[in-house]
């Protein structure tokens, strides 16, 4: 982890924790059978809020420190060109399941657009760190996949343990500028 760019960790931070609060609440579609598995990712939900939340106060407060995507700098192109990519891909993929009815088959594939999207952007970032998380999702996206069955949504599984990928990782970050924000970094 870079501790170069101390905003950029916030905003991972922050962003993490939103992704987990939106996979956790996607796994609740048709989840197995069993109050337990609602507390799960009920929890996991709640993880993921009191993440963001925390990672938008230390990003308040590295607001003016350095980031490795100032605007005109490759690194800045290289976020832009991606975001839009992978939201389209996003888009197309969603669509095209839905009309072959292959809908259970979104998560998995977003997760791994998300996956690669990481993976392409921890160069651009300066932040290696990224290729934990992005190997992991896709491996949570493969996992699901063999794991679904009639009654529980492959989304299910792509949220009980992607969402942890995203607070873990995004708490690692938050942590890591933690000392940036408390010393006064503005």
């Amino acid at each position: 982890m870079t501790g170069e760019y101390p905003r950029d960790l916030a905003v991972i931070a922050a962003a993490f924790g939103v992704a987990a609060l939106v996979w956790a609440t996607w796994a609740q579609g048709r989840p197995p059978h069993g109050w337990w598995w609602r507390a799960v990712l009920g929890l996991e939900s709640v993880a993921g809020l009191a993440l963001a939340m925390g990672g938008v106060v230390l990003l308040a407060r590295l607001w003016s420190t350095p980031s490795a995507i100032e605007p005109g700098t490759t690194a800045f192109v290289v976020y832009i060109v991606v975001f839009w990519v992978e939201l389209a891909f996003a888009v197309v993929l969603a669509i095209l399941a839905i009309g072959a009815g292959w809908s259970d088959y979104i998560s998995p594939a977003l997760l791994v657009l998300i996956g690669l999207d990481l993976a392409v952007l921890a160069p651009a970032l300066q932040q290696p760190f990224l290729f934990i998380p992005a190997a992991l999702l896709i491996g949570v996206a493969a996992a699901s996949l063999v794991a679904a069955s009639d009654d529980v949504a492959r989304g299910f599984w792509c949220g009980l343990f992607g969402a942890p990928v995203f607070v873990t990782t995004g708490t690692w970050a938050a942590l890591a500028v933690v000392p940036a924000a408390v010393g006064g970094a503005t």
